[in-house]
Protein backbone atom coordinates (compact mmCIF):
# COMPACT_ATOMS: atom_id res chain seq x y z
CA UNK A 1 0.00 0.00 0.00
CA UNK A 2 1.66 3.45 -0.80
CA UNK A 3 0.58 6.54 0.65
CA UNK A 4 -0.02 9.94 -1.08
CA UNK A 5 3.37 11.25 0.53
CA UNK A 6 4.98 8.18 -0.69
CA UNK A 7 4.36 8.35 -4.14
CA UNK A 8 4.79 12.16 -4.39
CA UNK A 9 8.40 11.12 -2.89
CA UNK A 10 8.94 7.81 -5.48
CA UNK A 11 7.72 10.84 -8.14
CA UNK A 12 10.33 13.18 -6.97
CA UNK A 13 13.24 11.09 -6.71
CA UNK A 14 12.32 9.70 -10.11
CA UNK A 15 12.52 13.48 -11.57
CA UNK A 16 16.40 13.80 -9.71
CA UNK A 17 14.81 16.44 -7.71
CA UNK A 18 14.30 15.18 -4.18
CA UNK A 19 14.83 18.79 -2.93
CA UNK A 20 12.40 20.33 -5.30
CA UNK A 21 14.56 22.67 -6.76
CA UNK A 22 12.96 22.42 -10.06
CA UNK A 23 9.57 20.85 -9.45
CA UNK A 24 7.53 21.64 -5.83
CA UNK A 25 6.10 19.20 -3.63
CA UNK A 26 2.43 20.64 -4.49
CA UNK A 27 3.04 20.45 -8.01
CA UNK A 28 3.97 16.92 -7.73
CA UNK A 29 0.27 16.26 -5.58
CA UNK A 30 -1.57 17.96 -8.35
CA UNK A 31 -0.05 16.03 -10.84
CA UNK A 32 -1.12 12.99 -8.76
CA UNK A 33 -4.61 14.31 -8.41
CA UNK A 34 -4.74 15.29 -12.28
CA UNK A 35 -3.74 11.38 -13.16
CA UNK A 36 -6.01 9.60 -10.39
CA UNK A 37 -8.54 12.05 -12.00
CA UNK A 38 -7.93 11.18 -15.78
CA UNK A 39 -8.50 7.54 -15.32
CA UNK A 40 -10.99 6.82 -12.76
CA UNK A 41 -13.72 6.58 -15.19
CA UNK A 42 -12.08 3.57 -16.64
CA UNK A 43 -13.10 0.47 -14.94
CA UNK A 44 -10.86 -1.82 -13.14
CA UNK A 45 -11.40 -4.27 -10.23
CA UNK A 46 -10.69 -1.99 -7.80
CA UNK A 47 -12.74 0.92 -8.26
CA UNK A 48 -16.16 -1.11 -8.95
CA UNK A 49 -18.68 -1.43 -6.25
CA UNK A 50 -22.58 -1.91 -5.81
CA UNK A 51 -25.46 -1.04 -3.32
CA UNK A 52 -29.00 -1.91 -2.77
CA UNK A 53 -31.39 0.37 -3.50
CA UNK A 54 -34.94 0.29 -3.15
CA UNK A 55 -37.51 1.39 -5.34
CA UNK A 56 -40.29 2.23 -3.69
CA UNK A 57 -44.04 1.71 -5.35
CA UNK A 58 -45.38 4.36 -7.43
CA UNK A 59 -41.80 5.73 -8.01
CA UNK A 60 -39.68 6.31 -11.82
CA UNK A 61 -36.37 8.06 -10.32
CA UNK A 62 -33.88 6.91 -7.85
CA UNK A 63 -32.92 10.58 -6.89
CA UNK A 64 -30.64 9.04 -3.46
CA UNK A 65 -26.91 7.18 -5.36
CA UNK A 66 -24.09 6.33 -2.77
CA UNK A 67 -21.97 8.69 -2.28
CA UNK A 68 -19.26 7.87 -4.01
CA UNK A 69 -21.34 7.16 -7.25
CA UNK A 70 -19.44 8.35 -10.30
CA UNK A 71 -20.68 6.50 -13.09
CA UNK A 72 -23.21 3.43 -14.14
CA UNK A 73 -21.33 0.66 -15.55
CA UNK A 74 -22.74 -0.17 -19.44
CA UNK A 75 -24.60 -3.70 -19.26
CA UNK A 76 -26.27 -4.92 -16.29
CA UNK A 77 -25.68 -2.31 -14.32
CA UNK A 78 -29.06 -2.24 -12.33
CA UNK A 79 -30.71 -5.50 -11.97
CA UNK A 80 -33.79 -6.30 -9.76
CA UNK A 81 -34.37 -9.38 -7.40
CA UNK A 82 -38.06 -10.39 -7.75
CA UNK A 83 -39.88 -13.72 -6.65
CA UNK A 84 -36.44 -15.15 -6.13
CA UNK A 85 -35.54 -14.38 -9.68
CA UNK A 86 -33.30 -11.42 -11.07
CA UNK A 87 -34.01 -8.80 -13.76
CA UNK A 88 -32.20 -7.12 -15.75
CA UNK A 89 -33.05 -2.80 -15.81
CA UNK A 90 -31.79 -2.25 -19.58
CA UNK A 91 -29.60 0.89 -20.37
CA UNK A 92 -30.86 3.12 -22.97
CA UNK A 93 -30.20 6.54 -24.24
CA UNK A 94 -32.00 9.61 -22.92
CA UNK A 95 -34.27 10.05 -26.30
CA UNK A 96 -35.18 6.34 -26.29
CA UNK A 97 -35.64 6.75 -22.78
CA UNK A 98 -38.18 10.04 -23.43
CA UNK A 99 -40.34 8.14 -26.09
CA UNK A 100 -41.12 5.38 -24.22
CA UNK A 101 -42.14 7.91 -20.94
CA UNK A 102 -45.01 9.02 -23.23
CA UNK A 103 -47.00 6.06 -22.81
CA UNK A 104 -48.43 5.82 -19.19
CA UNK A 105 -47.60 2.42 -17.52
CA UNK A 106 -46.52 0.81 -14.42
CA UNK A 107 -45.35 -2.36 -13.86
CA UNK A 108 -41.49 -4.12 -12.89
CA UNK A 109 -39.04 -1.45 -14.37
CA UNK A 110 -37.37 -2.81 -17.35
CA UNK A 111 -35.66 0.19 -18.82
CA UNK A 112 -33.89 3.11 -17.43
CA UNK A 113 -31.11 6.01 -18.51
CA UNK A 114 -28.88 7.89 -16.00
CA UNK A 115 -28.80 12.12 -16.55
CA UNK A 116 -28.71 15.04 -14.39
CA UNK A 117 -27.29 13.04 -11.38
CA UNK A 118 -30.50 10.67 -11.26
CA UNK A 119 -32.03 7.15 -12.63
CA UNK A 120 -35.07 7.81 -14.21
CA UNK A 121 -36.58 4.29 -14.85
CA UNK A 122 -39.95 2.80 -17.01
CA UNK A 123 -42.55 1.52 -16.25
CA UNK A 124 -43.62 3.48 -13.14
CA UNK A 125 -43.01 0.91 -10.28
CA UNK A 126 -46.53 -1.19 -9.14
CA UNK A 127 -44.63 -2.08 -5.93
CA UNK A 128 -41.88 -1.87 -3.94
CA UNK A 129 -39.10 -3.54 -5.76
CA UNK A 130 -35.56 -4.37 -4.24
CA UNK A 131 -32.55 -3.38 -6.86
CA UNK A 132 -28.83 -3.60 -6.89
CA UNK A 133 -26.81 -1.23 -8.76
CA UNK A 134 -23.06 -1.67 -9.91
CA UNK A 135 -20.90 1.50 -10.73
CA UNK A 136 -17.87 2.98 -10.63
CA UNK A 137 -16.19 4.61 -7.41
CA UNK A 138 -15.73 8.04 -7.57
CA UNK A 139 -12.50 9.81 -5.74
CA UNK A 140 -11.52 13.15 -3.94
CA UNK A 141 -8.82 14.89 -4.79
CA UNK A 142 -6.03 14.58 -2.04
CA UNK A 143 -5.52 17.37 -0.21
CA UNK A 144 -1.94 19.30 -1.79
CA UNK A 145 -0.40 21.18 1.38
CA UNK A 146 0.58 18.17 3.18
CA UNK A 147 -1.76 17.26 6.04
CA UNK A 148 -2.44 13.94 4.14
CA UNK A 149 0.35 12.18 3.22
CA UNK A 150 -0.47 9.30 5.06
CA UNK A 151 -3.60 8.47 3.14
CA UNK A 152 -4.01 6.79 0.13
CA UNK A 153 -6.56 5.54 -2.26
CA UNK A 154 -7.65 2.64 -4.54
CA UNK A 155 -5.25 3.93 -7.36
CA UNK A 156 -2.57 4.49 -5.12
CA UNK A 157 -3.13 0.97 -3.31
CA UNK A 158 -3.66 -1.39 -6.60
CA UNK A 159 -2.58 1.05 -9.16
CA UNK A 160 0.71 2.95 -8.05
CA UNK A 161 2.42 2.31 -10.81
CA UNK A 162 -0.02 3.73 -13.72
CA UNK A 163 -0.86 6.95 -11.43
CA UNK A 164 3.31 7.10 -11.07
CA UNK A 165 4.18 7.01 -15.08
CA UNK A 166 1.43 9.22 -15.81
CA UNK A 167 1.96 12.11 -13.39
CA UNK A 168 5.88 11.73 -14.61
CA UNK A 169 5.19 12.38 -18.24
CA UNK A 170 2.43 15.20 -17.40
CA UNK A 171 5.40 16.52 -15.28
CA UNK A 172 8.10 15.96 -17.92
CA UNK A 173 5.83 17.60 -20.96
CA UNK A 174 4.27 20.36 -19.08
CA UNK A 175 6.72 21.57 -16.56
CA UNK A 176 9.84 20.41 -17.95
CA UNK A 177 9.30 20.72 -21.82
CA UNK A 178 11.35 17.15 -22.18
CA UNK A 179 8.59 15.78 -24.40
CA UNK A 180 11.32 12.56 -25.07
CA UNK A 181 11.11 11.59 -21.43
CA UNK A 182 7.07 12.35 -21.46
CA UNK A 183 7.26 10.21 -24.35
CA UNK A 184 9.11 7.55 -22.19
CA UNK A 185 6.49 7.75 -19.22
CA UNK A 186 3.34 7.82 -21.50
CA UNK A 187 4.21 4.33 -22.60
CA UNK A 188 5.20 2.82 -19.54
CA UNK A 189 1.52 4.15 -18.50
CA UNK A 190 -0.44 2.13 -21.14
CA UNK A 191 1.46 -0.62 -20.49
CA UNK A 192 0.44 -0.70 -16.61
CA UNK A 193 -3.30 0.23 -18.02
CA UNK A 194 -3.17 -2.79 -20.43
CA UNK A 195 -2.08 -4.85 -17.51
CA UNK A 196 -4.67 -4.16 -14.87
CA UNK A 197 -7.22 -3.62 -18.37
CA UNK A 198 -6.19 -7.95 -18.92
CA UNK A 199 -6.74 -8.58 -15.22
CA UNK A 200 -10.42 -7.29 -15.43
CA UNK A 201 -10.69 -8.88 -18.89
CA UNK A 202 -9.83 -12.46 -17.18
CA UNK A 203 -11.81 -11.98 -14.44
CA UNK A 204 -14.69 -11.49 -16.05
CA UNK A 205 -14.04 -14.88 -18.18
CA UNK A 206 -14.92 -16.80 -15.26
CA UNK A 207 -18.78 -16.75 -15.31
CA UNK A 208 -21.49 -14.38 -15.97
CA UNK A 209 -24.37 -13.24 -14.11
CA UNK A 210 -28.04 -14.95 -14.82
CA UNK A 211 -30.69 -12.61 -15.45
CA UNK A 212 -34.30 -12.51 -16.85
CA UNK A 213 -34.84 -10.56 -19.71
Amino acid sequence: MATFGAVKTAIARRLLDENHTAITDVEIGEAINESISFWKHKRFLFNVASSVLTIASGDSTITILPSDFLADIPRNALVITFSSEVYQVKQVSPAVFDGLRNTTSTGRPHSYCYRNGVIEFYPTADREYSAKLYYIKDYDDFTTSGTQDSLTNDFLTHAQSLIQNHALANLHGELRQDFKMEDRYTQRAEIEFNNLRNKVSKSLRTGTLTIEQ
